[in-house]
């Protein structure tokens, strides 16, 4: 135990940094843990670290993953390691068209029809959109969660999952039922309406439409059922 070891301080950050974090990083590039994850992981091993390098094992985070240039201690958080490996994961399997680039694509593709807005790595788009997910434990989702947190977009030049659209005027449909706020449309009429929407195969507004502009059974099923839930 390094609690009760004669480490000395150098040799009690090397313990930490060459011996303990290497395992807890291999597996991180497989593995989507949360920030608090994180923390809870990390809180027992630096607080028996801490005081054998001379520090208080009470020291705020900001601290400890700091970078050294700016006075932090730079150790590496997990949070941020294992969403980095992962998104460099994706971006070498997809660029070099690998059987594993083949499977993360049908994926990305997978969670871009469900989500139903412009694009899977959108930083612009409304966080409502992932409201009307059915499979959000999936690493795709979790990495698309982690960059529009970060402000981060992800271009994958294989990957076309940008939608253009063709005619004027028109707009996809999840994206703008977004743009409503809860009290118009609760959390399940959002995800309701996008089960509706996934059934009738429609992604932009002009689909609800025939061509004499008649209101397909979509519409009339997603507010069938939230006038049927507000009486």
């Amino acid at each position: 135990m390094i609690a009760q070891s004669k480490l000395s301080y150098h040799e009690a950050k090397l313990a930490l940094t060459h011996t303990i974090l290497p395992k807890l990083m291999y597996p991180l590039t497989a593995t989507t843990i949360s920030k608090t994850d994180s923390n809870h992981i990390m809180r027992p091993i630096l607080e028996a670290c801490l005081p054998k390098m001379g520090l208080v094992k009470s020291l705020g985070y900001d601290f400890i993953y700091g970078s050294q240039d700016l006075q932090g201690l730079g150790i590496p958080d997990l949070y941020h390691y294992s969403f980095g490996q992962q998104i460099e994961f994706i971006i070498d399997h997809t660029w070099r068209w690998t059987e594993t680039g083949k499977l993360i694509q049908m994926e990305i593709q997978e969670l871009w029809v469900e989500l139903g807005t412009r694009s899977v790595f959108d930083v612009k788009a409304s966080p409502r959109i992932s409201e009307g997910l059915i499979t959000q434990n999936t690493m795709i989702f979790a990495i698309r969660e982690y960059l529009i947190e970060q402000q981060i977009t992800l271009h994958i030049p294989t990957l076309i999952d940008t939608y253009l659209l063709a005619r004027e005027d028109d707009n996809l449909l999840m994206d703008e039922l977004a743009k409503l706020p809860k009290y118009m449309l609760s959390t399940r009429e959002f995800r309701d309406f996008n089960y509706c929407r996934l059934f009738k195969r429609v992604r932009n507004l002009l689909d609800l439409m025939q061509f004499k502009w008649n209101i397909l059974l979509l519409s009339s099923m997603v507010l069938g059922s939230i006038l049927q839930r507000r009486r």
